[in-house]
């Protein structure tokens, strides 16, 4: 009996954890975050800034800019900015900082064994058909910055985010996160949605 109180305290702590960081980066006026993405397509550095539910993410390779409601995504690739409206999963997918907010209300939290000052959290997905079928979040003990992120897709298919830096800025205007021809101008539009 003790030992299943243990546990359940356990869970509430990973849930909460997991709470209080998201609100963090939700409420912080900026964020910017540098990462290495690794996945099956390679490795990718990039840099993440966001506010609120808004973000820009960008690398050598693609320039994804959201504004809330409409996202658009640059391919160097194909010289193509692609015009869509990602779900709240699909945007989890892409901004490795929002998909603590995401599985603050779809998955339910466990605490793993902390280690060298980091507080770490698997997140399972609550549907046997979500995209993402479990998480694993390392967090900063001091600060509850995220250090890591391992995604687990359900194709098998995984994604780990490798958080080096995370700094908490001024406020933004919402042009950052909005496209403009200007960013890529010679790039072809592919409206979807």
């Amino acid at each position: 009996m003790l030992f299943a109180a243990t546990i359940g305290a356990s869970a509430d702590d990973a849930a909460q954890l997991i709470a209080d960081a998201a609100a963090k980066l939700r409420n912080a006026k900026s964020v910017t975050a540098v990462c290495k993405i690794t996945s099956a397509a390679g490795i990718e550095n990039a840099t993440l800034t966001m506010s609120g539910n808004k973000f820009r993410v960008k690398s050598a390779k693609a320039d994804i800019l959201y504004d809330g409601t409409t996202m658009w995504a640059y391919s160097a690739a194909t010289n193509e900015v692609s015009i869509s409206e990602p779900t709240p999963e699909e945007i989890s997918q892409i901004n490795p900082l929002a998909v603590m907010d995401y599985y603050t209300k779809s998955y339910t939290a466990s605490a793993l064994p902390s280690s060298g000052g980091q507080k770490n959290i698997k997140l399972t997905a609550d549907a046997r058909n979500a995209a993402i079928s479990s998480a694993e979040v390392s967090l900063k003990a001091t600060t509850l910055t995220p250090t890591a992120v391992n995604l687990l897709l359900s194709s098998g298919q995984k994604i780990s985010i490798a958080v080096s830096s995370v700094k908490f800025g001024g406020a933004l205007p919402s042009s950052t996160f909005t496209y403009r021809l200007s960013l890529h101008p010679s790039a072809q539009l592919v409206d979807l949605r």
